[in-house]
């Protein structure tokens, strides 16, 4: 009701977002420079689009756009880093896997791909909504034992996912790494050379005829297929082969596969890459650890959107959020950047955690989330919030303007405590974990972009959200939020004036096993935004 008064909030609360900065005098001149900027958008070369978008990426962040073409059953995957030219990538999902005998096997289809894992969460949302009947021990048993075959169904989906969509190039959206520069180099130079080999029956030279076309693979291509590992599997290393092969083709030069050697080959390439991988273990180099603070941020399209990309083999154990768009993105490294009065160097978002409010199980019928989080939140200090107990609209949207997180547990994503277009005129939008059912559910708008009540969070300006991607059973995702907010460090002493060095995304990433149901609840909870720290003050 916007007629009643706001609440009383005690004066030490209400003071300047900390968020991005204590001094806001920047806020005016941003907004001013993002409109001028979504004005040029469209009229940007591919210079400006470089130095605009990507160059201001940080150094430790990789973006991943996925786009799907369901009437060609193609997936485009563009790779952004800064300071690096984008690499761009589309793959057929109905190309087969040729070996030296001709067999050849289809790929699961996007069509196929989404209606079962439609029916997996369909399945599961009539175990969820019948439970209460279940209260002999063989029916519980019988219960938990459907629960656990959609659990390993969902982990199959998302594992021929990545064998047959991505297969070589899953290294696509891997992030950065550890590796041998020297090392790197020299497989550059071995692959190029075995290509020649194999295509022309010689090792490039200067004598070579100037009709023999020479493709140079780069060392952003060269990384991708490194991060298959030292034993890709030979589904995979066919996936490369014929890829590069088909360079060569594109540029009209004749490869007879009949008597060509592809066993050989792929036992080759198979040898160069496990030689690096080993060689670098000799320089005390793992090549299979990722770097410090790495991050992956995907940009699935509107058909993308509902898969767990998060939850795909390759990318489970690495922190990975999404967004919508890259304009938002931009906007968030902007934003950060014009608050901390610097153009160039690139300062991780941290929230003071003393500046949280939260309301836990409004509607009185979770009392194991209630039970699981009343008494850690009650002591912390500086939080505020209500228990059993909804807001007053007004009153709450004065609250998540004064505050750096807001925690949500309850049913959906709390759309009847505050209305979206509310959310998107806050001054001030904290970063959000809504850990109800579906809170972070899209719905498909057509020829749109898919739209859902968390994108009201983005358009508000919070730089994360935490959302849950499809119905979860209040006490199995209890499991999970409590071993994320452990691995944050947001329930530790605030007093401590430290800084953690694990981010929300990073938290949400190695929680997901915490779970009884490490897919069927644990890849649920996806994350909206950029990584977002904790400041001790």
């Amino acid at each position: 009701d916007d007629n009643n008064d706001p609440m009383e909030i005690d004066g030490s609360i209400m003071q300047a977002p900390s968020l991005y900065g204590n001094n806001n005098r920047w806020l005016q001149g941003h907004l001013e420079y993002l409109r001028d900027t979504y004005n040029e958008e469209h009229d940007l070369d591919d210079s400006e689009f470089q130095k605009k978008f990507v160059d201001i990426i940080p150094s430790n962040w990789t973006v991943c756009s996925l786009t799907m073409y369901p009437n060609t059953n193609e997936l485009s995957i563009v790779r952004l880093q800064a300071e690096t030219t984008p690499t761009i990538i589309k793959l057929s999902l109905q190309r087969t896997r040729r070996s030296h005998n001709n067999t050849s096997e289809n790929t699961m289809d996007f069509v196929g791909a989404i209606d079962e894992l439609k029916q997996i969460i369909s399945e599961s949302d009539k175990t969820i909504s019948t439970a209460k009947f279940y209260t002999e021990k063989t029916a519980v048993n019988e219960w938990w034992k459907r629960r656990m075959q959609l659990d390993h169904q969902l982990k199959r989906l998302l594992n021929t996912i990545e064998t047959e969509w991505l297969g070589g190039f899953k290294g696509l959206l891997c992030g950065n790494y550890h590796e041998d520069i020297e090392g790197l180099r020299k497989f550059q130079r071995k692959l190029n050379q075995l290509l020649h080999n194999f295509v022309y029956g010689l090792p490039p030279n200067s004598n070579r005829e100037k009709s023999q076309k020479m493709i140079d693979i780069n060392l952003n291509m060269c990384r991708v297929f490194l991060r298959l590992g030292p034993d890709p599997s030979n589904r995979e290393l066919d996936d490369i082969i014929y890829f590069l092969l088909s360079c060569y083709e594109s540029q009209g030069v004749d490869i007879d596969y009949n008597r060509a050697d592809i066993v050989q080959l792929k036992n080759q390439l198979k040898g160069e890459i496990n030689r690096y991988h080993e060689t670098a273990l000799i320089k005390n180099i793992d090549t299979m650890t990722r770097k410090q603070n790495d991050h992956v941020i995907l940009i699935p399209d509107n058909h993308l959107h509902p898969i767990p990309w998060e939850s795909l083999p390759i990318m489970r154990s690495q922190p990975v959020s999404r967004l919508p768009c890259l304009s938002f993105l931009r906007d968030r490294i902007m934003r950060s950047l014009a608050a901390n009065d610097d153009d160039d160097n690139w300062t991780e978002v941290s929230i003071n955690s003393k500046k949280t409010c939260y309301v836990l199980n409004p509607s009185g019928d979770l009392m194991h989330t209630q039970n699981e989080f009343e008494t850690a939140f009650k002591n912390m200090d500086g939080w505020q919030g209500l228990i059993q107990e909804k807001p007053v609209e007004l009153q709450w949207q004065n609250m998540l303007e004064s505050r750096d997180l807001y925690m949500y547990f309850g049913h959906s994503a709390g759309q009847s405590i505050i209305r979206g277009q509310n959310i998107k005129k806050l001054k001030h939008c904290p970063v959000a974990i809504l850990m109800g059912c579906s809170s972070g559910t899209l719905v498909d708008k057509g020829e749109y972009d898919a739209d859902g009540y968390i994108i009201n969070y983005l358009l508000g300006g919070s730089p994360a959200v935490v959302a849950n991607l499809w119905d979860v059973t209040d006490k199995s995702i209890d499991q999970l939020t409590g071993k994320m907010f452990n691995t944050w460090g947001l329930l530790k002493n605030n007093n401590n004036n430290t800084n953690n060095n694990v981010s929300l995304v990073e938290a949400v990433s190695s929680s997901r096993d915490a779970c009884t149901l490490p897919y069927l609840i644990g890849a649920a909870p996806i994350i909206y935004g950029i990584p977002v720290y904790i400041k001790r003050s």
